[in-house]
């Protein structure tokens, strides 16, 4: 009986570690030659498995893990989305609405209360939004939103 409750209760345990340890996220870093013979270190991730695709200049994993995308600004160096210190985001007084739970997105800079605790925070040029990884593909579509250039177009001054 008492070997019993102790394996039920390891089993609960391990259980309750395994739902509480959030959203799992995965960087990973690639050589890509660029058009102009360069090499970029480009960084890629994903969330619970769903890659997050280039078009964002911030992602904020639910479990605060912060990433940048980087264009490559010379013949070498990093590119695409790479860690960078924490940022925090606010919060907001204000409430989700069930609208947005059902779309699984809404646009804003605060964190609404009761946003579910896997949604990730993502910036572009223009905008920003909370979001669920699973949505991620609607809301690029729905905002129209394009793929960040690997390199920086640089001006040429005559």
């Amino acid at each position: 009986m008492k070997r019993n409750i102790f394996t039920i209760t390891l089993l609960s345990l391990i259980i309750l570690w395994g739902l509480s340890c959030g959203p799992t996220v995965s960087y990973s870093v690639r050589d890509t030659y660029t058009e102009e013979g360069g090499v970029a270190r480009f960084g890629h991730i994903r969330l619970n498995g769903i890659s997050i695709p280039p078009v964002f200049t911030l992602v904020i994993a639910a479990n605060g893990t912060t990433f940048r995308f980087f264009q490559l600004s010379g013949p070498v160096g990093p590119a695409g989305y790479h860690p960078v210190q924490p940022v925090r985001v606010a919060s907001a007084a204000g409430r989700i609405t069930r609208e947005d739970l059902v779309r699984g997105w809404y646009e804003g800079r605060s964190r609404l209360g009761e946003t579910p605790d896997n949604w990730i925070f993502v910036a572009w040029p223009g905008g920003s939004a909370f979001v669920s990884p699973r949505e991620l593909q609607r809301l690029v579509k729905e905002m129209g939103l394009t793929p960040i250039p690997i390199t920086k177009k640089q001006e040429v001054l005559i």
